[in-house]
């Protein structure tokens, strides 16, 4: 197994769950807005969509670092020892 793609497969797992997760937070507070309309309600609104791009990216490269670094540190993301020393025996150029 090489553990360069197992690294980035990781990595690019993760960063999409965290995405997906904000995605998922403003689709929620989105549709808690339209309640509030809907029952007429004058209640302070929610702003899901404020910052998306800044928020988005930050979860994406937090969601790959920690998807990467999760999986490259022996014992938290179940690779063994002996991967680790196959991906710096790897001759990268």
């Amino acid at each position: 197994m090489n553990l360069a793609k197992t690294i980035g497969a990781h990595a690019l797992g993760e960063s999409v769950e965290e995405v997906s997760e904000e995605v998922l937070l403003d689709l929620c507070q989105q549709l808690h807005n339209w309640g509030q309309v809907l029952r007429g309600d004058d209640a302070q609104y929610l702003k899901p969509w404020e910052n998306m791009r800044d928020r988005y990216l930050l979860s994406a490269i937090g969601g790959a670092i920690g998807g990467g670094m999760a999986t490259s540190i022996p014992g938290l993301g179940g690779v063994s020892r002996e991967q680790i020393e196959d991906l710096k025996k790897m001759d990268v150029k």
